[in-house]
Formats: structure tokens, sequence, C-alpha cells
């Protein structure tokens, strides 16, 4: 984990108990599912947003708070990655409370603020880590997952009130993708050699930093989320590939 010795890091907490999961899961070991159980368990019980939302502090102890803020919001180290984490543990144990725990913090992103800039330091990043491009894949993973939550009400013959709830449903992370596009369409730096993102830093001058190229911070983690979207919304494989 990272940050000061005996700081909790609550994201890298959730991921790890994820991989517990997994492992546990796929060997038979009960003690790991016993392991990621207390320590989502302990994350869960640090929420400050409940219960309609889910919003947990970077770290406990606060991480250099001179420099870091006390709550982030993207896949890193907020909702948007406490979300993806609580997903699999929803596909791995298939409990609806895993399910209520995403909801909640799709709950807390989209009411956030982002993807606008605010204040000096606040949603100053693209990328898919600390970024816009974090959230979008959030985003699109519940339109997929809300699309065949809809299929498969449809042709069990479920009441057609429920699945026009879930087609709601599908339709509002819709819109709020294309927010998260739009706005990195925008921030797109275009030129004679072609399209990338920079990061900013307002503690710097000056605040636009040197555009990176890979998954984290950079051009690869962006247009892959993008590339993403576009399939979406052509209807095509709603999964991450090569191909368009």
């Amino acid at each position: 984990m990272t940050g000061a010795p005996g700081a909790v890091d609550e994201v890298e907490e959730l991921a790890v108990d994820g991989l517990r999961w997994l492992a546990g899961a796929a060997t038979g070991r009960a003690e790991l599912v016993e392991l990621a159980l207390a320590g989502a368990a302990d994350v869960v019980a640090r929420d400050e947003a409940g219960p309609e939302g889910f919003l947990v502090r970077h770290s406990t102890p606060q991480y250099r708070p001179d420099l870091i803020e006390p709550v982030s919001y993207g896949w890193c180290h907020g909702p948007a990655g406490d979300a993806q984490v609580f997903r699999l543990l929803r596909d791995i144990t298939a409990d609806p409370a895993w399910t209520d725990l995403a909801d909640r913090c799709w709950h807390t992103v989209t009411r956030s603020g982002l993807p606008r800039r605010l204040r000096p330091g606040f949603w100053d990043n693209n990328g898919r880590c600390c970024g816009t491009a974090g959230v979008l894949a959030l985003a699109c993973d519940r339109i997929a997952d809300q699309a065949e939550t809809a299929e498969q009400a449809e042709a069990a013959e479920q009441a057609e009130r429920a699945e026009r709830a879930e087609r709601a449903e599908q339709q509002a992370s819709y819109d709020f993708a294309r927010v998260l596009v739009a706005d990195l369409t925008a921030r797109a730096i275009r030129d004679g050699e072609g399209a990338r993102w920079s990061n900013f830093e307002h503690r710097a001058t000056p605040g636009d930093l040197e555009p990176c190229t890979g998954w984290a911070m950079g051009n690869a983690g962006i247009v892959r989320e993008l590339l993403r979207f576009v399939r979406l919304h052509r209807g095509t494989d709603p999964h991450y590939t090569g191909f368009l």
C-alpha cells in the first residue's frame, strides 16, 4: 500500500480484497475469502456518504495532507474504483449487497461535479488512473451490464415496468458517458502529429504537463475507453478488444 507507515489506502485495500476473492473462489481456500470479506467490510465501514452515496477518505491517517485532498473520485483512489471492486465481488458471490454498493458509488461520482474543473486541483486529469477516462470505464461497464439485464428481463417476460426502469438507468449511464466523452474530446490537443492529452498541475507554472503515452496517465488508457464507448454506441461487442 502507498502512503505513510500505518496509513490505510482504501482503494488499494479493496483491490487486494478483490484478488483474494478471486484466489479463494478459484482454489477453494476459505481463508482467502474470509480475509477479503473482512477487508471489504473495513473499507465499507469508513464510508462517509451513505446511505445513498459511497465515499471513503483517500487514506487514514491522511497521507501528505499538504498535497493530497482528503477524498478523490477517480479509479485509483475513489468511488469509480471502489465500484469496480464491488462489481467483481458481486460477480463472485452473487450477493446483491455489492450491487447496491456499486450503485452508491455511481451516485456519488455522478453528483461530484466532475468532469468540470470546479476549483484548483479538482479534476485536472484526463487519464485512466486518476481522471475522466477511468470514470468513463465505469460508465461503459454499467451500460453493458444494464443492457444485459434488460435483455434478460425481456427474455424472461418479466414485468414491463422493471424493464423500463432498467432501460432508463442505462440511458442515464449513457448520458453521463457522453458528458465524459465530450470533455475528453474538447481537451484533446490536435495537430499535424495526431491527438494527445495533457493533464494539469495547478501548483506549477506552466500548469499544462507534458502529454504521456501510457495507460495510466496518457493516450493509451484514454483511447482505449473512447474506442469502447464507440462500440457500445454502435451496438457491437461491449467488451475490450483490439478492433472496432
